[in-house]
This record gives structure tokens, C-alpha cells and sequence, in this order.
């Protein structure tokens, strides 16, 4: 397995963390956004993650600190609204092992580091958790933060409608400004899409800029199918070729089982979305991590050893051998996103 430029020397535990994407979230806590054409430029990392790395270094602490603060208590929050979401529709049991999945996932670690996939979390579960239990000003107003913190957050509208239609179809009334109100609020992660392309335009003139920016960062849609195209299996070394594969097989079983499982429509519809996000960009890349937010995966993992608790041990010892192995590997330098 080759190492990439994310092998830098590493001066300490913390530093052994500060590889990849997270050098240009913190590039934009302290310098703000810029953009140069045909160049890898920050604008494709959305801002809400830098400005609670800035917040929470309170001026005082380095941005670095400021980050890791912002991801744990991000992961805390997160992990308690996903107790409260799965303990809505199931139980004690089925709760605590989609929270075992979460804390000790084959990449969880990416949680806790210089990575927005923690705020991003906790910003998912809290739209989720506001949507189930018909808060949808929460829903409305962390949906509109998720899609301000990692491009994909546009999609918790097909939750969040779908949450709306199952439960306000029979109280809406064209009359009823609270109930156009609901829906507005279950359309706002649209609205937190929107909010970036107009800070662009402000910023460069051009409201697109971030997306013309994701080709040099291979970031290209594309049919789902050329995923599987010889360019992905023939380039990358065999290692990564399984990894990002079992990554994306792992999410499609879990997807399954959910259906299975009768999970909620609206968490499958969360699922089959970004399943097919994922496999339309054309690159295999950080797929383990992309995965690792997609939040009703936990909870068919929580059911399946609720259903089949001779799997507790054997999955949870599994997943904890890959987390250790993922940390080192990512602490070490090897392109492991």
C-alpha cells in the first residue's frame, strides 16, 4: 500500500490526527475561503465545521484544539440523539448496540478528529430526531446546518418530507400557517444549500464555484454502474480495492436488512439515497467514511444483534479490530480515508 501526501511527520498523538482534508478545514477557521481555477480549492468544504473550530477555540486555544473540542462534544450530542431516535421505535437493547456501532465503528475515529463528520452527526440525528417526534423546527433548523457543514446534508430533505407526509397528510390544512410553517421547516436543508450558493456569489461572483471546484477534486457525478469500471479495480492497489468495496457491499447488506426489518420509510429512503450519492461520483474513495453518517445504518446494526444476539460478540470484536487497524493505518500516513 502506497503513502500519500497525508504522511507527514507527526510531532505528537494529536498531530498524528491533523492529516487530509482536516489541514483545509483548518486553513479556513483561520484565513476564511479562496479560490483559484484548475487548482484544489477550499471552497468544497462547507463552513458551519471551521466556524465551530473558531468558536470553540474561543481565540485563546489554538485551532487544532478548537477542532477536537468542537467533534467530541458534536459526537456526545450526536450519540445521545441517536439513543432517543432508535428508543422511539425499538428498545434498551437495540439502542445500546447502534450505539456501540457508532463509538466503535471500523472508522469512527473520524468522529472525534479535525473531520466534520461529527458535527455533521449530531446535526442529522437532532433534524432526524425533531422530524419523529413532530418538533420540526428543530428538524428544519438542523437540516438547514447539516447542509451547511458537508455538502450531502441536502439529502435529509427526502427524510424529512417523507417524515412530513406520514405524519402531519391527515392535521395539514391549506388554512393553517403552522402547518405550512412544518412544511418549510422540513424543506430547509434546501434552503441551507442555497445559503452557500449565495455566499459564493458573494464571495467569487459565481454561485457554482464550489461545485466547478469538486472536479480537481475527482468529485464528478456520474452513472452508478461506472463505479465498477476496470479504472477502479485495475488502479488502486488490491487492498484499497477491498476496503472501499466491503465498505460499500457492508452498507448495501445493512440497507437490506433494514427493508427486513421495516425500518422507518423515511430511514430507508435516507439510506437508498446516499447509497446511490456515493456510487454515482465514479471514485471508490473514502467510501467507509462517507458511510459512517449515514445514521439509520446504526440502527439496523442495533436490530440485527437485538434479533441475533449470538452476532454481539463476534461483531463488536470485528469492528474493534478494524477501528484499530483503520487508526493506525490513518495516524501512520497511508491514504486511508
Amino acid at each position: 500500500m502506497p503513502v500519500a501526501e497525508g504522511n507527514r511527520q507527526a510531532t505528537g498523538v494529536i498531530d498524528a490526527f491533523l492529516r487530509w482534508d482536516a489541514a483545509w478545514y483548518l486553513e479556513i477557521a483561520r484565513n476564511g475561503y479562496s479560490y483559484t481555477p484548475d487548482e484544489r480549492s477550499p471552497v468544497v468544504f462547507l463552513p458551519v465545521y471551521p466556524l465551530l473550530t473558531h468558536l470553540c477555540s474561543l481565540g485563546l486555544l489554538p485551532l487544532k484544539y478548537g477542532g477536537l473540542i468542537a467533534s467530541n462534544v458534536c459526537l456526545l450530542i450526536g450519540g445521545l440523539l441517536l439513543w432517543r431516535l432508535v428508543r422511539i421505535d425499538s428498545d434498551d437493547r437495540t439502542a445500546s448496540g447502534a450505539i456501540r456501532f457508532l463509538f466503535f465503528g471500523p472508522v469512527s475515529f473520524f468522529f472525534s478528529i479535525v473531520y466534520s463528520e461529527g458535527a455533521f452527526l449530531c446535526f442529522a440525528a437532532a433534524a432526524l430526531y425533531g422530524a419523529r417526534t413532530r418538533r420540526w423546527w428543530l428538524a428544519g433548523l438542523a437540516g438547514y446546518a447539516a447542509a451547511l457543514t458537508r455538502s450531502v446534508g441536502l439529502l435529509l430533505v427526502i427524510p424529512l418530507v417523507i417524515e412530513f407526509w406520514q405524519q402531519e397528510r391527515h392535521r395539514f390544512s391549506l388554512r393553517s400557517f403552522r402547518s405550512w410553517i412544518a412544511l418549510a421547516c422540513a424543506g430547509l436543508p434546501g434552503a441551507g444549500t442555497l445559503t452557500y450558493m449565495l455566499y459564493m456569489a458573494i464571495l467569487f461572483g459565481d454561485p457554482l464555484v464550489y461545485r466547478k471546484a469538486e472536479i480537481h477534486w475527482g468529485r464528478v457525478l456520474s452513472p452508478f454502474w461506472e463505479l465498477f469500471t476496470l479504472q477502479n479495480t485495475t488502479t488502486l492497489p488490491l487492498f484499497y480495492v477491498v476496503w472501499f468495496y466491503s465498505a460499500l457491499g457492508v452498507g448495501v447488506i445493512l440497507t437490506s436488512l433494514g427493508i427486513g426489518f421495516k425500518l422507518r420509510p423515511s430511514y430507508l429512503a435516507m439510506c437508498g439515497a446516499y447509497l446511490l450519492l456515493y456510487t454515482s461520483t465514479s471514485l471508490l474513495e473514502a467510501m467507509p467514511r462517507y458511510l459512517s453518517i449515514v445514521i439509520p445504518l446504526y440502527f439496523v446494526l442495533g436490530k440485527l444483534i437485538a434479533w441475533k444476539p449470538s452476532l454481539e460478540v463476534p461483531l463488536t470484536v470485528l469492528s474493534c479490530c478494524l477501528l484499530t487497524f483503520s487508526t493506525v493505518m490513518f495516524t501512520t500516513g497511508y491514504w486511508f480515508t
